[in-house]
C-alpha cells in the first residue's frame, strides 16, 4: 500500500494539506513519528495534570483523547483530523493528544472508554455512539434503530442538522459534553460458513457484536444472543461489523442493521476548565471534522466494493426476509417510543427518510469476484493497463522521495497500474507485500486524480499524466494535492 506520510507532530500530514490522511493502512511511519511526539500514549490515561486545566490566559493546554481503537482504524482517521483542525484554530495553543487503545481488550470496551471521561479520568473521547445506552444515555438510541437509517444520504442529513444537537444533550445524564457526531459506517451480517438471510437464520445462534443495550434487543427480538467477546467462528454464527474493518464471513449487503456514528465527547470537568474561546475553537473543530468526514469517507457500497476486490463475498437478501426482519423488531420500537424524546427524534429521521431519495440498501453483490468496470462508461485517454518495477532501493535513491515514511514494503516491487472507464485497480507485488486495490479516477486535461478507498482512505492521488506511446509518466504537483514517490520513481510501460 501507498505508505504516505509526510508526518507533522501529530503523525499526520503538513497542516496545510488538508486532504492528507495518515491512516493509510500501513501506519509505521506515522505511529512512530507520533509516539516521539506525543510520548508513546497507548495505554490508559492518568488523572488531567495542571497543564491540562489552563484558564484564560495560560498555554498551551493538552487534551488528552483516548479511543478503544488504534491509529488504522477509521476512528483514527477522524481523531487526526481533529486534532490537526484544533491545532490550527488555536495557533498551537491547544493540543489534541491521541491515547490509541486506551482500554486495551476485554468485554464493553467501549463503555470502559466512555467511563473514563464521565470520571475525568482523562479529558476527551471519541466513543461509537451505540455504546452510551448502557450508561443511562437514551437520546442517542435512534441512531442504531434497527433498519431505520441504511443509506449514505441520510446518515449524512441526519448527524448535520439540528437532530444532532438535541442527540447529544442527553449526554449531560453521563457527566459529558457532545462536541460533535462523525458517521463512520453501515453494519452488516457477515456469516461465518452461511450467510444470514431472514429470522430464521438467527433463531437460536449467537452474534458477536459490540455492547449495546439496543443492540441485544434487536437480535433478541431476532430470536439470537450476543457477545462481545473474541471472533470463534466455531461458537458463533455471525459477526456484525462494517466493510472497513475488513471482517470475516460472507456480507449481506443488504441488511443494513444501523449505522456507526462516533460520539466527540469532553468530560464536564474538563469542559468547565476552558474559557469560552478555547471551548468555540473544540467546537468549530468538530464542526469542521464533520464536514471532513462526509467528503473523504468510502461510501457503503465503496467499501463493499473492495470487500469484494479482497477476494470475499457479498450477498443480497430478498424481499420477504427483508420484510420479515423490520417486522420482527417491531417490539424494539415499541419500547423505545416509550421514551418521549426518542420517539420525536425517530419520528423526525423517519421523515428525513420519507422525503429523500428512494432507500437503495443493498451495497454490492459479488462472489469473490473482482468487479467489471461499468460498461458503457467514458474512455479516458490514459485507459489502458500500465506496469512498473523498481526495488526498495530504488525508492530510497529517488530524488522525489517526499517522506522517509514512504520507505516500506507497500511501496515498491511489481506495480500494475489499470485505468478502466473511471475505474483504476493498482496490484503491488515484491517479497513482503501482494496487495490488490480498487478505486475510482478522473481525468481533467493533463490532470488525473484517483482514490483507493482502503489504500489511502480519504486521499485523493493527483498528478500531471504525460502519454509518449507506451510511456505513462506522473508528475508531482504540491498545489494541486498530493503525489506518492511510488508513482514516480520509474515510468509506467502500457501493457494493453
Amino acid at each position: 500500500m501507498i505508505g504516505l506520510s509526510f508526518v507533522d507532530k501529530f503523525g499526520v500530514a503538513n497542516p496545510e494539506r488538508s486532504d492528507i490522511m495518515g491512516t493509510v493502512r500501513n501506519l509505521s511511519a506515522a505511529i512512530i513519528g507520533m509516539a516521539i511526539i506525543v510520548g508513546a500514549c497507548a495505554g490508559p490515561a492518568a488523572p488531567a495534570t495542571e497543564g491540562t486545566k489552563a484558564g484564560p490566559g495560560v498555554g498551551p493546554i493538552t487534551l488528552r483523547i483516548g479511543t478503544r481503537d488504534g491509529p488504522d482504524r477509521p476512528v483514527g482517521a477522524q481523531i487526526i483530523e481533529y486534532a490537526r483542525r484544533v491545532d490550527l484554530l488555536s495557533s498551537g495553543s491547544i493540543r489534541i493528544e491521541p491515547v490509541w487503545n486506551a482500554v486495551g481488550d476485554g468485554a464493553s470496551w467501549d463503555q470502559r472508554v466512555a467511563r473514563m471521561v464521565s470520571k475525568d479520568a482523562i479529558d476527551m473521547g471519541l466513543i461509537p455512539t451505540r455504546a452510551w445506552d448502557t450508561e443511562g444515555v437514551t437520546t442517542l438510541r435512534p441512531l442504531s434503530a434497527p433498519f431505520l437509517i441504511t443509506t449514505d444520504a441520510l446518515l449524512d442529513e441526519v448527524v448535520s442538522s439540528d437532530l444532532a444537537g438535541r442527540m447529544l444533550a442527553g449526554l449531560d445524564q453521563a457527566s459529558v459534553v457532545g462536541l460533535g457526531l462523525f458517521p463512520e459506517g453501515f453494519r452488516h451480517p457477515f456469516g461465518f460458513g452461511e450467510p444470514l438471510f431472514g429470522p430464521a437464520d438467527y433463531a437460536g445462534e449467537t452474534i458477536r457484536t459490540p455492547e449495546s443495550a439496543l443492540s441485544n434487543a434487536m437480535y433478541s427480538a431476532l430470536g439470537a444472543k450476543t457477545t462481545d467477546g473474541e471472533v470463534n467462528e466455531t461458537t458463533q454464527a455471525a459477526m456484525e461489523s462494517n466493510f472497513s474493518y475488513r471482517p470475516s464471513g460472507i456480507a449481506t449487503g443488504n441488511v443494513t442493521f444501523y449505522p456507526k456514528v462516533n460520539g466527540l465527547v469532553i468530560s464536564k470537568a474538563a469542559f468547565e476548565r476552558l474559557n469560552d474561546q478555547q471551548r468555540e475553537i473544540l467546537r468549530t473543530a468538530a464542526r469542521e471534522t464533520l464536514a471532513w468526514t462526509i467528503e473523504n469517507r468510502p461510501s457503503d457500497h465503496d467499501a463493499a466494493m473492495q470487500y469484494c476486490a479482497d477476494g470475499s463475498s457479498v450477498v443480497a437478501a430478498g424481499d420477504a426476509d427483508l420484510g420479515a426482519l423490520e417486522a420482527a423488531v417491531e417490539s424494539v420500537y415499541v419500547d423505545l417510543e416509550k421514551d418521549a424524546e426518542t420517539k420525536s427524534i425517530l419520528d423526525a429521521i423517519k421523515a428525513l427518510k420519507a422525503a429523500g431519495a428512494p432507500d437503495s440498501t443493498l451495497a454490492a453483490v459479488c462472489d469473490g469476484a473482482r468487479p467489471e468496470p461499468t460498461q458503457g462508461a467514458t474512455v479516458t485517454p490514459i485507459d489502458g493497463k500500465y506496469s512498473t518495477s523498481f526495488t526498495l532501493a530504488d525508492l530510497q535513491r529517488s530524488p522525489l522521495l517526499y517522506d522517509v515514511g514512504e520507505l516500506n514494503d507497500g511501496n515498491w516491487g511489481d506495480l500494475t497500474l489499470t485505468f478502466d472507464r473511471g475505474k483504476v485497480t493498482l496490484q503491488l507485488k515484491n517479497d513482503s507485500s501482494d496487495l490488490y486495490e480498487i478505486g475510482t479516477f478522473t481525468v481533467s486535461g493533463d490532470v488525473v486524480r484517483f482514490e483507493l478507498p482502503t489504500y489511502s482512505p480519504g486521499t485523493k492521488f493527483v498528478f500531471h499524466w504525460k502519454l509518449e506511446g507506451d510511456a505513462l509518466t506522473f508528475v508531482r504537483d504540491d498545489a494541486l494535492g498530493i503525489g506518492p514517490t511510488t508513482f514516480l520513481v520509474k515510468p509506467w510501460t502500457k501493457a494493453g
